[in-house]
């Protein structure tokens, strides 16, 4: 039987004592908030900044992920990644 999430067993994000401890919820919101800032960190890179392509890799539209770059701080002022 493969182990729960944040039993150990693989590469991906661990659940923290103090994330179990907040509300369902919270505690999920917090997860995916950490899995797109690093997804989109690591997408925005192999891409080299290039939002049309990276939109098209990751199979969101270009609007959204824009959206979500904002969302992470991620997104330069001028409007660039």
């Amino acid at each position: 039987m493969p182990p729960h999430p944040g039993e150990g067993g693989g590469d991906g994000p661990r659940t923290t004592t103090a994330e179990l401890e907040l509300p369902f919820k919270e505690a999920k919101e917090r997860l995916i908030e950490g899995f797109e800032r690093d997804y989109l960190k690591s997408l925005i890179e192999r891409c080299e900044g290039n939002i049309s392509r990276a939109s098209r890799e990751a199979g969101i539209d270009r609007v959204y992920l824009r959206k979500l770059l904002r969302k992470h701080g991620l997104e330069d002022r001028d409007g660039g990644a």
